[in-house]
């Protein structure tokens, strides 16, 4: 509302609404199953949990929540499901998060690796470890991938008839 008196030079108040850009980045994680066996396994579901934080320690939680890519994210944290050989990738995830992804256990598999990069303009840089998380940074002009390698050791059965004829 505003009052105009006689005589008197009007203010008219006014408001500024400034809208900046978000830049965002994305992050894969992949899949991988390893086995003698592995065409038993191929549809087997894998969970992993995604965590994001405001500082490099991953110690301080981000507030982060909304939903990026179909993975919905609140206070920072969310879920993803895959298969062997598929990557889930998740776009428009704000720049300057650290995340911390992690394999929720998965009986009768053994994690044997993990494998993160940061592409800039195809040149990979990133390392491996058998940690049981992987971290790293979301960047505007870096895809970062994270790739869970897991084992799963069988046992050989033999089974052997004996006749004993003095019976």
């Amino acid at each position: 509302r505003v009052e105009v008196v006689a005589g008197e030079t009007a203010v008219v108040p006014s408001l500024t609404f400034t809208n900046n850009k978000v830049e965002t980045g994305e992050l894969d994680i992949s899949k991988k199953v390893i086995s003698q066996s592995l065409p038993l396994y191929v549809n087997t579901e894998f969970v992993f949990t995604i965590e994001l934080f405001t500082n490099s320690e991953c110690t301080v939680k981000s507030d982060f929540t909304g939903n990026v890519s179909g993975v919905q994210f609140t206070n920072g944290t969310g879920t993803v499901t895959i298969k062997h050989n598929e990557t889930k990738n998740i776009a428009g995830l704000p720049t300057g998060l650290y995340y911390r992804v992690k394999e929720n256990d998965a009986p009768g598999f053994e994690l044997t690796g993990i494998t993160v990069a940061s592409e800039t303009q195809g040149d990979p840089q990133g390392y491996q470890t058998k940690a049981g998380n992987a971290t790293g940074v979301i960047r505007k002009v870096k895809k970062s991938t994270v790739e869970f390698t897991n084992q799963r050791d069988e046992g050989n059965l033999k089974v052997e008839k004996i006749v004993d004829s003095k019976s």
